[in-house]
């Protein structure tokens, strides 16, 4: 135990605090002195850290602790267990101010994750699992660092959604690379397994490419429509271009967008699995709903001649 500090230092600590002198500027003030005093003893008078000691000399019974306590109790770890067993799980932080918990001492990850937290001669138990078999219920996968951006393609039909095609990153959109990685995916494997008998019926309308997107030639068009008896748009049946009729860029990506924001997932694999689920929960119903609301803009963008009927930005900050 370190020496007694005399109890005049201690009221000319506190008159300098309600001042508004820092610990630092208190230090200095006493130097000045001829009292020697550290920052530790300094942040002990100011926190009434010497109170318990001065009780204890007077005879006094103890004050109570209002400190979170250091060991949780069978109901504080059944809580973190059903917190901690969500989809998505609050942060360690979040979840030891709900329990009322200390973090320092003890973390809320050791106590909803036994395994990882107990201690095996200073090892830890890692988990190996194979790609198909799922986890233990205690493993925590390791996080990786990826891009927060990445780029898919999709596609919404009557019966329901197309899965995503993934585009590797640095890619350079290319008049090869679209027509072989995308258009064609499409035409020949995605609509032909979601709708395999009525492939002669459908048609394929696209809209006019924008600048970042090549263009298509005539020829290969014509291999399109040879190989499959397929029908393709033609140029003057495609709508007029306009951010106003584009409920595709609105809807079925400002979805799937406003569905992420909540999502956190730690390895890249887990966020495309996330992307996946999200797309694949657009039924067509809620399509039907989107596209029957914007006739009446399509009708009204075209009498203007693809000129803007409102401000962008007021569609962007409309949540779906």
């Amino acid at each position: 135990m370190g020496h007694k500090i005399n109890p005049e230092v201690e009221i000319s600590v506190l008159i300098l605090l309600r001042s508004g002198s820092s610990q630092r500027d208190i230090q200095k003030h006493l130097k000045c002195s001829d009292i020697q005093l550290s920052k530790g003893a300094i942040h002990k008078i100011i926190h009434g850290l010497r109170n318990k000691r001065n009780t204890i000399n007077a005879g006094l019974p103890i004050p109570s602790n209002n400190d979170p306590p250091k060991k949780a109790s069978k109901t504080v770890i059944r809580k973190i267990d059903r917190l901690t067993s969500k989809e998505n799980p609050p942060g360690q932080r979040t979840i030891a101010n709900m329990v009322k918990l200390s973090q320092r001492h003890t973390p809320t990850r050791q106590i909803g994750q036994p395994p990882l937290g107990a201690c095996c001669n200073g090892t830890r138990k890692i988990c190996y699992t194979r790609s198909q078999e799922e986890a233990e219920k205690f493993g925590c996968p390791k996080r990786e660092k990826f891009s927060e951006k990445i780029m898919v393609l999709g596609a919404i039909t009557s019966r329901g959604v197309l899965h995503l095609i993934k585009v590797s990153q640095n890619t350079k959109i290319s008049y090869a690379r679209y027509v072989n990685d995308v258009l064609k995916p499409l035409l020949k494997k995605k609509f032909q397994n979601s709708t395999p008998q009525t492939t002669t019926k459908l048609m394929y309308i696209t809209k006019k490419r924008p600048i970042t997107l090549p263009h298509i030639p005539s020829d290969t068009k014509k291999t399109l429509r040879s190989g499959e008896a397929q029908k393709l748009s033609k140029n003057t049946l495609i709508h007029v271009k306009s951010p106003n009729i584009s409920p595709m860029d609105f809807f079925g990506f400002g979805h799937l967008k406003q569905k992420m924001f909540n999502k956190y997932p730690s390895t890249k694999n887990g966020f495309w699995k996330l992307l996946q689920d999200e797309w694949r929960k657009i039924t067509p119903e809620m399509c039907q709903g989107v596209f029957s609301a914007w006739k009446k803009r399509c009708r009204t963008v075209a009498q203007v001649h693809g000129e803007h009927i409102e401000q962008i930005k007021d569609i962007h900050r409309h949540r779906i």
